[in-house]
């Protein structure tokens, strides 16, 4: 007989294959390969600026930043998504509005003097969103995991739920968010808003993790 989809996940969800034994994480795909952090920086500094994406700012060929439909996004669909640039998404759910990895710096960086720059501006400010129930962070690399834009979006909503994965709570716990959970792969998460109940799944993906020179898969 197949299994139910719940049956699959627990069994995916006993399955710790990601997890090392010092406490840090691994992508356990054969697949998978991350880049050494002299391969990084290399990167950063002799093929970034030589990219697509910056050789299309430099020939006019950005792409337009489209102005916020404030009416639309006031008044959604049942559901309604609205790209914020990246990853960042607005998602409009059955009355719901959940926030994906907003990131509106000018700059993926520790600093905004230097570091990975916007080919285009943001195309909002924190205060200009509508109201968020839920946010959602995918991982902690700076342009998923925004310091300066969390700490706007802890200011406007300071008992905002905040989902992440594993090793994220410090980071979160120092910006101020105290409505935490943290969750591991094929965990789910049960939120119950004044529209409805709602859950998140926190699923797999082939990638890495690290904000510093010493800290790569701790989360």
């Amino acid at each position: 007989m197949p299994q139910s989809n719940e049956q699959l996940r627990l069994q995916y969800a006993a399955d710790k294959s990601h997890h090392l034994p010092n406490g840090r994480f691994q992508s356990p795909w054969p697949s998978s390969t991350n880049p050494s952090v002299t391969a990084f920086i290399k990167y950063m500094f002799t093929e970034y600026n030589s990219n697509p994406g910056w050789e299309s700012v430099k020939q006019g060929r950005a792409p337009p930043v489209v102005p916020l439909d404030y009416n639309q996004i006031a008044a959604p669909s049942d559901v309604q998504l609205t790209w914020l640039g990246h990853a960042s998404l607005l998602v409009q759910i059955n009355g719901a509005n959940v926030l994906f990895d907003p990131v509106f710096s000018t700059r993926c960086s520790p600093v905004q003097w230097m570091g990975p720059k916007r080919f285009t501006r943001a195309p909002c400010t924190v205060s200009e969103l509508p109201h968020i129930d839920v946010l959602v962070l995918s991982h902690n690399h700076y342009d998923h995991l925004d310091w300066n834009t969390l700490k706007q979006v802890h200011e406007r909503f300071p008992d905002i739920k905040v989902l992440a994965p594993l090793g994220n709570r410090p980071i979160l716990s120092s910006l101020g968010f105290t409505n935490i959970v943290i969750a591991d792969w094929w965990d789910e998460t049960s939120v119950e808003l004044p529209t409805g109940g709602f859950t998140f799944a926190c699923t797999p993906a082939q990638h890495m993790t690290a904000r510093g020179l010493f800290d790569r898969m701790a989360t």
